[in-house]
């Protein structure tokens, strides 16, 4: 009897532990991406009236060691000036970066504007095998060319992306970053190749808003 009760205890143990491993895998898996797909305001992107460069970018919290393949940012290129400054043209460069919270550029990357009037995302792709450990970070993007348009954002309030917030430079990608007071994003795209590796050391929380 004695020796039937210890069996009982070990399995009660072995499912106990068992139990917990399975709520840890299901804990750390990784997202395919991270976005926040609103188009709730739009604002100035590029070389300013007053000759500040405004450029934009998220904060986003990875949960995972991840391999990021791209980041998609929302822009409207009108063909129209802005206070006398002229738009954005089909060819020109925009910049987009991965920088740590201490304002180090990781990696950048660009793409080109596909038409002299547009609205929609433009991906930039990181090179093969770019790997990013797990922690916060901020996605930018920002152009050198003496011309303007605007980007998408959430509107105050609309904070999709409980893992970081908007985040902006009147001196381009050199900074200094501000962030808004308040908890709403830019219109972002992150996405993740397979190769991601779950994080062993963390909780994997739900995403507020991946999708809209």
């Amino acid at each position: 009897m004695q020796n039937l009760q210890k069996f009982r205890n070990s399995m009660v143990a072995l499912l106990a532990i068992l139990f917990v491993i399975s709520l840890s895998s299901i804990a750390v898996a990784c997202p395919e991406y991270y976005e926040s797909g609103c188009d709730g305001g739009w604002a100035y992107f590029g070389l300013r009236f007053d000759d500040a460069n405004m450029a934009h970018g998220q904060i986003i919290t990875l949960d995972c060691d991840a391999s990021v393949s791209s980041v998609e940012f929302l822009y409207r290129v009108s063909g129209n000036p802005i206070h006398d400054m002229p738009s954005l043209v089909e060819g020109d460069e925009i910049t987009a970066a991965v920088m740590d919270m201490d304002n180090n550029i990781i990696v950048t990357t660009s793409n080109t504007v596909p038409a002299d009037i547009y609205t929609g995302w433009i991906e930039f792709v990181f090179p093969e095998g770019f790997i990013v450990p797990a922690g916060q970070y901020k996605v930018v993007t920002t152009t050198n060319v003496p011309r303007q348009c605007t980007i998408g954002f959430c509107y105050e309030g609309e904070d999709l992306y409980d893992g970081g917030q908007r985040t902006v430079s009147s001196n381009g990608i050199d900074g200094p970053w501000g962030v808004y007071e308040n908890d709403y994003d830019l219109a972002f795209r992150l996405h993740l190749n397979e190769g991601s590796v779950p994080t062993q050391t963390r909780h994997w929380g739900s995403i507020k808003g991946m999708y809209r």
